[in-house]
């Protein structure tokens, strides 16, 4: 996560779940003008490192956790690809996060090199009206040598922008 902004003040937010989790997590506090505004930062277990449905089942364990201490943007990589389970979409918006990448119509558009979607914004829903835009940086952007075949990571960096 980066943030920016010329009057931004950040504070870290104690981490009450940091051992429960298998991988990491952050929430932080920033403040701009009047506004305050938590954001929690995750990277939710893989299939890669425990079974399907083991990581499954943490993926949605550690989320609640994280819900429950009412950030107000959740952000990262959910291991959860679109249109594979929905488990944490519906525990988001069953608990009034708002998917910020609905919010320039882009809900089909790839987070990762592999054409998936696995990284995400949330916002509570009484603070869409403060997205101002949110996108994902292209693909072609993002290829880091002449051959066009290096990149930093496999996932591409999303952004957004408030109001302020």
């Amino acid at each position: 996560v980066v943030l920016f902004h010329p009057n931004l003040n950040v504070s870290q937010v104690f981490n009450t779940f940091e051992e429960t989790f298998q991988r990491v997590y952050q929430i932080v506090s920033v403040a701009f003008q009047d506004k305050k505004i938590n954001l929690c930062n995750v990277h939710l277990p893989s299939d890669a490192q425990l079974s399907p449905a083991m990581a499954e089942k943490k993926r949605k364990v550690e989320m609640s956790l994280l819900i429950g201490l009412k950030p107000d943007l959740i952000c990262g990589d959910f291991n959860e690809n679109e249109g594979s389970s929905r488990q944490l979409f519906d525990l988001l918006e069953s608990n009034h996060y708002y998917d910020a990448i609905l919010h320039n119509n882009q809900n089909n558009k790839a987070t990762k090199i592999k054409d998936k979607r696995g990284d995400f914004i949330f916002v509570k829903n009484e603070l869409k009206q403060l997205v101002d835009y949110f996108y994902t940086v292209d693909l072609k952007q993002y290829k880091m040598d002449k051959n066009e075949e290096t990149f930093l990571s496999d996932h591409f960096p999303l952004v957004i922008g408030l109001k302020q």
